[in-house]
């Protein structure tokens, strides 16, 4: 097997496999977001295997990754060879095929949508062939505006072989403001994350005094979520909360997540096998202040 492909490759027959390993040969104009022959032909691969094939392309138009998944998904390979680039893009973008039932137009999974921001890709392109026209949809990461929440502008394409753009202009413009924001904004800061069950009456009063001892610490508090549930005995807050947690994170470059209560041991390791971000509790909030106060009464 190709070093190139990845993922769900087990039962492929020889000739499927050789028709996969050949996009590995492609190379596309760095200023094409993805070619009309290449998406039709990525299209008509993953629709005669019955399974979802996903392209990375460098920035320049190198195919480094071919990804097969089910009909319905795949994942991505760990990407931290992908260094983040000025404006912390990954100087990559992922184009696969959409075998979903959808009419008239290429569908973005909600899944796909958190890979572009998570891991922070120059775009995610979406294909499909219809009545003889390859339609695209593609998203990529904008700069936050002043009163505006939206994070990601998303493009339909109706037909891609009368579509024109240069892409690589589009993204390293959007990178310039990207990198121009994040010079301007105070990084840092911390979110304060607390779970409650019902029985607990007052939750706005623990994340309060939650707040009180992180300045006390000398953190910067960048904002607080309360979240109403019993406790998820894997990741506290369940897997798409924590997902949809992390990535406000990145759109208001938090560094640290702090949980009121006490995390357990495995909780915490899933939590920071899922980010970079330094993850503490309440527990460990207190043992920091207090060590502080040590080093302040021996510099005295």
């Amino acid at each position: 097997m190709s070093l190139l492909v990845k993922g769900n490759t087990s039962g492929l027959a020889s000739s499927e496999l050789r028709r996969v390993e050949k996009f590995s040969r492609r190379k596309i104009s760095a200023n094409d977001i993805i070619s009309f022959e290449l998406a039709r032909e990525l299209y008509e691969v993953s629709l005669s295997i019955r399974r979802q094939i996903a392209l990375l392309i460098s920035r320049e138009g190198q195919i480094e990754e071919i990804i097969v998944g089910t009909k319905n998904m795949f994942y991505l390979p760990d990407l931290g060879r992908y260094r983040l680039g000025k404006g912390r893009l990954r100087r990559l973008r992922l184009v696969y095929a959409d075998l979903s039932s959808r009419f008239g137009e290429a569908h973005i999974s909600k899944d796909v949508y958190t890979d572009l921001e998570k891991l922070r890709l120059d775009a995610v392109v979406s294909v499909k062939e219809e009545k003889n026209r390859v339609l695209m949809t593609f998203a990529h990461i904008i700069p936050k505006g002043i009163g505006s929440s939206e994070s990601v502008r998303t493009e339909k394409v109706s037909d891609l072989a009368q579509f024109s753009l240069d892409f690589r202009q589009l993204i390293e413009s959007l990178e310039e403001e990207l990198a121009d924001q994040a010079h301007r904004s105070v990084a840092g800061g911390a979110l304060l994350v607390g779970v409650y069950s019902r029985e607990i009456r007052d939750p706005e009063s623990r994340i309060l005094e939650l707040r009180s001892l992180a300045e006390t610490a000398g953190v910067e508090v960048a904002g607080e979520i309360i979240q109403r549930r019993v406790p998820d005995p894997k990741t506290l807050l369940g897997k798409g909360k924590l997902e949809e947690i992390l990535i406000q994170c990145i759109r208001d470059d938090v560094d640290l997540l702090i949980f009121d209560g006490e995390l357990r041991p495995s909780q915490w390791r899933v939590i920071t096998n899922s980010t970079d971000l330094k993850v503490i509790d309440r527990s460990m909030l207190i043992l920091d202040i207090f060590a502080q106060r040590a080093q302040s009464n021996e510099g005295r």
